[in-house]
């Protein structure tokens, strides 16, 4: 019992590192010789279900191979479930269900993966919920199979399925589930249902992507929370703001109704200097607050962008570049995010870092390359990937960062200024974006310099010049490997992805 056990393991650890369309061939001669030489070291003769549950390890998908599968598998559920729970099929009813499922799945017979299933009557136990349909799902999102993931999602993931997955205790097995809907939605409806029942419900990165417009209408669905539909309807404004693009005074009403602290913000200007011109107004807000920005998540950092939070003024030193309003939309960043994204979904992200080595002698030849040909023909079928424009995706890219463009809104606005409409301040709030806000574009210089020497120059009396010493440079200085030579102020770049059209 012990010998099987342990073969089965062994066995299973590489395999269940990867989805099992990269590991075909290989591995089955690789697992058939393992468990032929774990059975070899046998003194004894082994009991017949060790026997059978240990075979199945090295079982290929054809047709009676399949169909005597099936029949174990079936058969340690029936003594399964008739028992106390000390039947012996216990230990065994997993690993025979799950090459019964590899099988069927090698084969492409899907239907009696999902005619079968339903008769072991595993329904709400861990082996099916957390092993068996989590392994066929990577298995057809990682063959790029869309169509057979729908039906995969009509004939088991039905809506009492997912209903069982209440609670925070759930909560990781809920998203298995719900980023494998987002992955074979066939439109946006569908897309934006599955987001709703994740944790992180603004987690996917293709959601930095969408068009402005789309991310407006997501804003409406009553399925997030109000502070995540704020969040939508801000970075949506602030997407048409930053590419010179007029939000309407409907869409403008609509995003500070949402965001009742930037209402407050924004009426706190208009209170203190009533004269003051209304993208003035808005300008000075922008420059108080460093909330809007224009992501909904961060796709290089664990921690998401917070919908929600107490103080918009406050700044963010950890993140100054997704959470101090916004540099340029990074395209390679975002694209590289969502091939990640989906990677992690098939386990293709386990191939390529965590068990890169002990994995490559298993693949078989071009895995890795035909694996990334059927994840890109997934994405570039998505429905929300043929929703992104990609040309307000190129202005964003091109538009000027927060510093940029606040530093050189506020020197417009100060020399025409007396002092007294909040100009003073709009340009020291201005200097302290050059510091706090993104980083990621090369030296600020050529804009923090002016605005502090202007505010110094014309304004020099005000506490807003006394509290601007300095003007900045370089904010994100780089280093070499070691972190003993400075390389100086260069732009980060992103690995160059291949484009999602």
């Amino acid at each position: 019992m012990v010998l099987w056990m342990m073969a089965g393991q062994s066995v299973n650890k590489p395999y269940g590192q990867a989805p099992w369309a990269l590991v075909g061939d290989t591995w089955q001669a690789w697992s058939a010789s393992y468990v032929d030489r774990a059975q070899a070291l046998q003194s004894i003769a082994l009991p017949d279900l060790p026997k059978r549950a240990l075979e199945s390890l090295k079982a290929k998908p054809d047709e009676a191979s399949r169909a005597r599968l099936w029949t174990q598998a079936l058969d340690a559920a029936m003594k399964t479930n008739a028992s106390c729970g000390d039947a012996p099929d216990i230990a065994a009813l997993t690993l025979l269900t799950l090459q019964a499922v590899r099988l069927s799945a090698m084969a492409k017979r899907f239907d009696e993966i999902y005619d079968n299933l339903p008769k072991l009557k595993l329904d709400g136990s861990t082996s099916l919920t957390k092993v068996i349909l989590p392994k066929l799902m990577q298995h057809i999102l990682a063959s790029g199979n869309v169509g057979e993931g729908r039906r995969l999602r009509d004939r088991l993931l039905t809506d009492s399925f997912l209903a069982s997955f209440t609670g925070d205790t759930l909560s990781d097995q809920r998203d298995v589930y719900a980023r494998f809907l987002a992955s074979v939605a066939e439109d946006e409806v569908q897309w934006v249902e599955a987001l709703t029942l994740m944790t992180e419900k603004l987690s996917p990165p293709l959601l930095n992507l969408l068009p402005a417009s789309t991310l407006r209408k997501i804003g409406e669905n009553t399925g997030f929370s109000a502070e995540q539909r704020a969040l939508l309807k801000r970075a949506a404004w602030v997407r048409n703001y930053v590419t010179g693009a007029r939000n309407s005074d409907k869409t403008t009403a609509d995003m500070f109704a949402a965001n009742p602290e930037l209402a407050a913000a924004r009426d706190a200007v208009a209170k203190e200097f009533p004269n003051l011109k209304p993208d003035r107004v808005l300008l000075l807000t922008i420059l108080r607050n460093p909330r809007f920005g224009m992501l909904l998540n961060s796709p290089d950092w664990s921690d998401p962008i917070e919908a929600r939070r107490d103080v918009f003024n406050a700044l963010d030193e950890t993140d100054p570049n997704d959470k101090n309003w916004w540099c340029p939309l990074e395209t390679d960043r975002q694209l590289g995010a969502i091939r990640r994204d989906l990677d992690e979904a098939t386990l293709m992200s386990n191939v390529r870092d965590y068990d890169g080595k002990d994995l490559a002698p298993l693949l078989d030849k071009d895995a890795i390359i035909k694996a990334d040909e059927r994840r890109d023909a997934v994405l570039r079928q998505h429905p929300m990937i043929k929703a992104v424009d990609w040309t307000e995706v190129s202005r964003l890219a091109k538009a000027p960062s927060a510093p940029q463009l606040l530093a050189k809104s506020a020197m417009g606005w100060a020399k025409a200024s007396k002092g007294d409409d909040g100009a003073p301040e709009a340009l020291a709030l201005a200097v302290r974006a050059t510091r706090y806000g993104c980083r990621w574009h090369g030296s600020v210089k050529a804009y923090s310099k002016p605005a502090q020497e202007l505010l110094k120059a014309k304004f020099p009396t005000t506490t807003w010049s006394t509290q601007t010493p300095y003007w900045f440079d370089c904010t994100d200085e780089q280093y070499d490997a070691e972190y003993k030579k400075l390389l100086g102020c260069k732009p980060r770049t992103w690995a160059k992805q291949a484009p999602l059209k």
